[in-house]
């Protein structure tokens, strides 16, 4: 964990450091005759400043999170300088304190080649964050802008002073590489200063400072030597930087928020690198091969640096416009994803002018999904994302949202464009889609919102046509177009979404959920109207919109996974009410319906039994009611799991017979022991003659097959009469009692409302 620094533990070494720099810049300028004790005292001089600005630069690193980096690559620069120091020293001994030995000038010209890439390192980071395809620490455009300028400084020279040196031409070529590498020091940092933001920092003024006048001090070592680095103004020049250095990492910092770093940055440097680099090369051809070889290889490095670095950066491109289009693009269907459609409906909408959303849904997708695996259902919407840019006209833009949940954008496009395309887009269930060894057919419900211009949020008009898809779903039209009517009663729909949830998710009375009751509608033999048995019937007791019927809910809470836990509660319920029913010697069978989701739950079968073992009930006092859809749904489970629960003792009713229009090869296994007549047959069978055929025929065949027959929607004597004449066993309807709660039902018993007599006779009930 990094600790702050106390200002006492910076500010001495500072000015401990400060008096030494005095005290050498003493020594050096009055050391024209210097002696052996003398230089040898400067070389260690010139150590112990260095070595002690490394030390203090690392503890300042230490103290600052942000800046860390830079302080740890300064501090890495100045032990360069410390140990090239101690070689500068080593050579002087070994000349017997003389100084401007090969071997000084080689160790000192080295320390500094060292040092001035470290600076550069800590520099070109010094406020500045990375992005995809611009990296703050890349070196390779200051290798080859070294190399660039160096090559400069011997071409001027190979032009205008060819003899100006009498150095070896490798000592000559360290000189120069060394006033290179500090005139692009000098560089980097008025670049840094400007796209980093620190024109305001007084540090990188002191920076800028400091390493100008090294370059200054150096170049002048250089002329005034002849082209010997003899190292006086040179080692000045670095004693300054150290100074510079200790003391800015004793001044406040000038708040500056972190800069990212930019492609084009990056491709400006390589391109000064590249044109000077080229440059030099074409200009040396015109003077003396002999005098510009030095030029030509210098020259040619850079090139080959600024090429190399020009080659990362077009693959950083590359890679960051395949991320961009991976990052707006689904990758099952490889169509515009949702990030993309919003984008291109900002822009669509910004225009001004009319525009149209479709979004499309799957239905039956799931089916698919669960009965033939994700691999087929994958394959299924590929194959749908070709049919929706098929059906999609030129200059739209065809997303998929998620799931099975597409869109269509079409901008420019009115009501009636719109409704054509939806429709060309609900027919692609037509036709059966050839999936590996399957053809498989399914629909498609397409939501429509349009704009005429008026100002509207993409997120708006995404939800409008979500709500008409929602619509067109719901009324099984396929198409439908969003307007206020359907806007309002999609609200009130997500309204009672969120209060059905909070309704279940409420505190509970010992029954289970408080605002959901139990109510139960009797059922009556037909034939000496006694009551034989209830259906238990769930009503939510809402606080807003008072008792509503199962329509205004169940589906909501299939939708929302909620059916298992409300379907216990019915359970539950209507278990305790047949127990106390047997208790008072009046045992009344009890009817309850379950779901699609509930019959291929696991957890069905051991709560069933837990409810037994707990209630003590006989199991034929419970009947659980399916429908011919639900059993259709998945057939093999449905019927496995209907034998376990005809095997615990509990009776099974099909409910709504005839409606679900399935075949009926499921009688011959299913173990039922009741069909129950939909309404829908009830209704018209005094009616129609052809209804009432198909209710006898029904009846045989329930009897035929050990079933009792139960006719639901029974509402006035005819009816009754008729079901009685056609041998129905028992009937439920409005005629004998609505649906209510248990004290009612026991009082509407008690009070004599069933006469058996009067019944059987046809006398009202």
């Amino acid at each position: 964990m990094f600790r702050p620094v106390p200002p006492h533990a910076v500010l001495v070494p500072a000015a401990a450091l400060v008096v030494v720099s005095t005290a050498w810049l003493t020594v050096v300028a009055a050391s024209g005759t210097a002696s052996p004790t003398t230089s040898l005292a400067g070389a260690a001089g010139q150590g112990v400043v260095f070595a002690g600005t490394s030390v203090l630069l690392r503890r300042r690193a230490a103290g600052s999170m942000a800046e860390a980096e830079l302080w740890r690559w300064l501090s890495r620069a100045l032990a360069a300088l410390a140990a090239g120091a101690v070689l500068k020293g080593v050579a002087r001994l070994a000349a017997g304190g003389a100084t401007g030995s090969d071997a000084e000038l080689l160790g000192g010209g080295l320390a500094t080649l060292v040092a001035a890439p470290l600076l550069y390192r800590g520099l070109i980071q010094w406020n500045r964050v990375g992005t995809t395809t611009s990296d703050p620490t890349d070196w390779l455009n200051g290798l080859g802008g070294g190399l660039a300028i160096t090559a400069v400084i011997d071409l001027t020279v190979a032009r205008w002073q060819p003899d100006w040196t009498v150095a070896p031409w490798w000592l000559e070529q360290v000189a120069v590489l060394q006033v290179g590498a500090l005139l692009l020091l000098v560089g980097t940092v008025l670049t840094v200063a400007t796209l980093s933001d620190l024109q305001l920092d007084p540090r990188s003024w002191l920076a800028g400072l400091a390493t100008v006048g090294l370059a200054v001090l150096t170049g002048a070592d250089v002329l005034v030597h002849g082209g010997v680095p003899a190292g006086d103004l040179a080692a000045v020049g670095w004693v300054l930087i150290a100074g510079g250095l200790a003391l800015a990492a004793v001044l406040r910092a000038h708040p500056a928020l972190p800069q990212a770093s930019k492609t084009q940055d990056l491709a400006v440097g390589c391109l000064v690198v590249l044109v000077g680099g080229v440059s030099t090369i074409a200009l040396a051809t015109r003077l003396d091969p002999g005098r510009t070889a030095p030029v030509v290889v210098l020259g040619l490095l850079a090139v080959a640096g600024a090429c190399v670095n020009a080659m990362r950066l077009v693959g950083d491109l590359s890679q960051l416009a395949r991320t961009r289009q991976e990052a707006r693009t689904d990758d099952l269907t490889q169509l515009a994803n949702r990030r993309s459609l919003l984008a291109a409906l900002a822009e669509a909408l910004g225009d001004g002018a009319a525009t149209a959303l479709l979004v499309v849904d799957l239905d039956r997708f799931k089916e698919v999904n669960d009965r033939f695996g994700h691999g087929v259902g994958d394959e299924l919407l590929r194959w749908c994302a070709r049919l929706l840019l098929d059906a999609a006209p030129s200059g739209s833009t065809a997303a998929r949202l998620g799931g099975d949940e597409f869109a269509v954008l079409l901008p420019g496009a009115g009501l009636a464009e719109a409704q054509a395309v939806a429709h060309r887009v609900a027919a692609l269930g037509e036709h059966p889609v050839p999936v590996g060894v399957h053809r498989l057919r399914v629909g498609a419900s397409v939501g429509i919102a349009v704009t005429g211009g008026e100002p509207v949020t993409p997120s708006e008009l995404l939800r409008r046509a979500d709500t008409a898809m929602y619509l067109a779903k719901g009324l099984g039209s396929g198409v439908a177009v969003y307007d206020d009517e359907a806007d309002l009663g999609a609200r009130q729909r997500a309204l009672l979404a969120v209060e059905l949830e909070d309704a279940l998710g409420a505190e509970h009375d010992a029954a289970g959920p408080a605002q959901f009751v139990v109510h139960y509608q009797p059922q009556l033999s037909i034939h000496t109207g006694e009551v034989v048995g209830a259906e238990a019937l769930v009503r939510w007791e809402h606080p807003r919109l008072g008792l509503l019927a199962p329509d205004a809910f169940l589906d909501l809470l299939e939708e929302r996974g909620h059916m298992g836990a409300l379907t216990g509660h019915v359970l539950s319920t209507a278990v305790q009410q047949a127990q106390r029913w047997r208790a008072d010697g009046n045992p009344v069978r009890l009817s309850v319906n379950l779901s699609t989701s509930c019959l291929t739950d696991p957890g069905l079968l051991p709560s069933l039994e837990a409810m037994l073992r707990g209630s003590g009930i006989v199991p034929g006092d419970l009947v659980l009611e399916v429908t011919e859809t639900t059993l259709m749904e998945d057939p093999a489970v449905s019927l496995r799991t209907c034998e376990q629960i005809a095997a615990l003792g509990i009776g099974l009713s099909i409910d709504d017979y005839g409606t679900g229009y399935s075949s009926l090869a499921y009688l011959a296994d299913l173990p039922a022991t009741e069909l129950k007549l939909d309404r829908s047959f009830t209704d018209r069978a005094v009616a129609e003659p052809r209804i009432a055929a198909i209710i006898a025929g029904t009846v045989t065949l329930g009897h035929a097959l050990g079933l009792r027959v139960v006719a639901e929607g029974v509402e006035n004597l005819p009816t009754l009469e008729l079901l009685r004449g056609l041998g129905c066993d028992e009937s439920q309807g409005y005629l004998h009692c609505r649906p209510v709660p248990a004290d009612a039902f026991d009082r509407w018993a008690a009070a004599g409302a069933v006469a058996a007599g009067a019944f059987a006779a046809g006398g009202p009930s």
